[in-house]
């Protein structure tokens, strides 16, 4: 590490200004950092437009490992006058990732930079909905993991303005939107969502074999439950396999009083499904839930032969 990398870092203009014509303005460091990346991480404008008016300075130098620039740190700090600044160099890639293929966009949404997430969707070529990171993830799915409501609803109205269903699997797991906010017990994301075209309610998760009403139902998010089971096309006894547990069964396991309630009022919910070997009764009962037990054995429907 130079002086000037230092001088960057903490954002010293005066002494960035004398160190700039006696280094190499573009020099890496031993984590493959140069001055400029340093300063447009930490927020330092002066110093960003310092080194970008200096010749040999490449805006759109890349880490070797993660293959990340100066523009991908600025944005995931919510920089956005550096931001600004980055993007009107020439040669500077928007669309460019990282080692594991997530976007400046997705970054930006994933830490709730409204301003960021704004700019980057009026430039021509960005797609609102492109899948990248670790999961293979869209923005609006970072944005929802995270609750990042101002940045979900302006990535709903850019999809629904160009026609695109965000109702997207991750590449990892399977997990929609909705799935994740009804796993994270998000009411207002779930409602958001439920209003667009396309949402599949009864999505399964292909490393759980979960459904959204599953998930609810097993973190005890009765509002959810409640919104999901007034969906025409919902099924609230979803099981993958018999060595699969329904949402009841989870709630009732769980100790979620409320939540059986619930799926008890419904129609489409049997109580005497078996699911790993055990019904909604049994489950609660050796749990000593008794509550629940009540709840199950009072129950027109329900086989009390079936306690274990």
């Amino acid at each position: 590490m130079t002086g000037l990398h230092l001088a960057a870092y903490f954002g010293l203009e005066k002494a960035v200004k004398f160190l700039v014509g006696r280094q190499s303005p573009d020099v890496k460091d031993s984590n493959e950092r140069t001055p400029l990346s340093y300063a447009a991480e930490n927020g330092h404008e002066a110093v960003v437009k310092l080194l970008l008016a200096t010749d040999g300075v490449d805006p759109s130098s890349k880490l070797t490992s993660l293959r990340v620039t100066s523009l991908y740190f600025a944005a995931a700090k919510g920089h956005e006058a550096i931001v600004r600044l980055l993007l009107a160099q020439d040669g500077v890639n928007l669309e460019s990732e990282d080692s594991y293929g997530q976007s400046i966009l997705s970054l930006a949404a994933e830490n709730g930079h409204l301003p960021i997430v704004k700019l980057l969707l009026d430039i021509d070529g960005v797609h609102p909905n492109q899948r990248g990171g670790r999961r293979k993830e869209t923005p609006l799915s970072f944005a929802v993991c995270n609750r990042h409501v101002p940045v979900i609803k302006l990535l709903l109205a850019r999809c629904a303005k160009d026609g695109i269903n965000t109702d997207t699997q991750d590449g990892l797991s399977g997990y929609t939107p909705l799935h994740n906010a009804a796993l994270i017990g998000d009411e207002e994301v779930v409602k958001l969502l439920l209003a667009q075209r396309g949402v599949n309610v009864n999505n399964l998760n292909m490393h759980t074999y979960t459904t959204p009403i599953v998930d609810a139902a097993e973190g005890g998010y009765e509002a959810i439950v409640k919104i999901l089971l007034a969906q025409e096309d919902i099924d609230p006894d979803f099981q993958d396999s018999p060595f699969k547990a329904t949402a009841l069964q989870r709630a009732a396991e769980n100790g979620h009083e409320g939540v059986v309630r619930l799926l008890l009022s419904h129609k489409g919910v049997n109580p005497d499904v078996y699911g790993r070997g055990e019904s909604a009764l049994s489950l609660a009962t050796r749990r000593r839930h008794m509550g629940i037990v009540q709840l199950l054995q009072a129950h027109k429907s329900i086989n009390k032969t079936q306690v274990k």
